[in-house]
């Protein structure tokens, strides 16, 4: 019952259903992406704590400083991604060289 008075609110404010995201324990970049989903819906949990009598969960500065993190989360998520990115293209590069060529009997045909 609570997860639906929240998506009803979810739905009302962005037009579709489920837009929190869980963390996952093995996937440690996955806070970025949690933080930043539960910052986005943050009016929407608001307003649905408000309907089931629960007091609110975070202060504003709590919420201040999440967003800090989330913020300052994000450019290490893309400098990572661009360098994981990076290692994928250059191991495509590298074995699709040796795959022509072979340093020992020379270019395959």
């Amino acid at each position: 019952m609570k997860s639906e008075i929240l998506q009803n609110y979810v739905k009302a404010e962005f037009g579709c259903e489920n837009m929190i995201c869980v963390d996952i324990n093995t996937r440690w970049n996955r806070l970025s992406a949690v933080l930043e989903s539960f910052l986005e819906i943050k009016s929407a949990i608001s307003k649905a704590l408000i309907d089931i009598k629960e007091e609110q969960i975070l202060t504003n500065v709590e919420f201040e400083t999440l967003t800090a993190i989330e913020t300052g989360l994000k450019p290490v998520k893309i400098g990572l991604e661009k360098l994981c990115s990076r290692k994928r293209l250059f191991t495509f590069i590298i074995r699709d060289l040796n795959q022509q060529y072979d340093m020992f009997s020379g270019p395959k045909n």
